[in-house]
C-alpha cells in the first residue's frame, strides 16, 4: 500500500509521498485538505469555508476547493496509508 505523511505547521501544510514529490499546502488548502481527508463532501467543505471567510467570493472557495479535491481524488490518497510523524 503507497503511504504519505502529513505534517502541519500553524498555517501551513506538507504532504509528503514516498514515491512522488510533495505538495506544499497553504493554510486554505490545508483545511480543505483536513476536511477531504474527513470525508466531508465537497458541499460541506465550502460552507464551512464561506462561514471562517465570509467576504471571499463564493465562487472563488468554490473552485478552490474543487480543484484541491480534484488533486486528491486522481492522487488517491484515502487509498493510501498515513504515517505518522510525531
Amino acid at each position: 500500500m503507497k503511504k504519505y505523511s502529513y505534517v502541519k505547521t500553524n498555517n501551513t501544510a506538507i504532504i509528503s509521498f514516498h514515491d512522488n514529490s510533495p505538495l506544499f499546502l497553504n493554510e486554505t488548502a490545508s483545511e480543505i485538505f483536513d476536511y477531504y481527508i474527513d470525508n466531508c463532501t465537497n458541499k460541506e467543505i465550502i460552507e464551512a469555508l464561506s462561514k471562517k471567510y465570509p467576504d471571499v467570493e463564493q465562487k472563488v472557495i468554490e473552485n478552490a476547493v474543487e480543484e484541491i479535491c480534484n488533486q486528491l481524488d486522481e492522487l488517491n490518497i484515502k487509498e493510501m496509508e498515513r504515517d505518522e510523524i510525531e
